[in-house]
């Protein structure tokens, strides 16, 4: 008898977990679930999106940096990345945009 009680508990146990899962599955085949779920991917791609290009901003920068020490230019002239910024860099306060030194460059005042 107690095991014919288990059977019947863990037989009911089993249809209630098998019943929401099924129900789960058709609430995200119906049109709302599925712009539920459009919503949610487009919302990680995003946050994906914006991480992948805080990255490469920081990147750019420490790249930069390199590129000044080795030159051997001051950093005062470089180009800084504000958080919030759009996706340009923009000077320094205070700072004209660096132009480039003439001796590393081939070009001529005026062309």
């Amino acid at each position: 008898m107690l095991g014919r009680l288990f059977w019947l508990a863990a037989g009911a146990a089993v249809g209630a977990w098998g019943t929401t899962k099924v129900n789960r599955a058709a609430r995200r085949l119906t049109p709302e679930g599925l712009t539920e779920t459009a919503v949610g991917r487009a919302a990680q791609v995003g946050d994906r999106m914006r991480t992948f290009v805080s990255d490469v901003r920081v990147g750019m920068a420490e790249r930069e940096e390199e590129l000044n020490h080795t030159l051997g230019r001051s950093s005062q002239g470089a180009y800084v990345i504000r958080p919030g910024t759009p996706d340009r860099a923009l000077p320094a306060p205070g700072h004209d945009v660096p132009r480039p030194h003439p001796q590393l460059h081939d070009w001529k005042e005026g062309h």
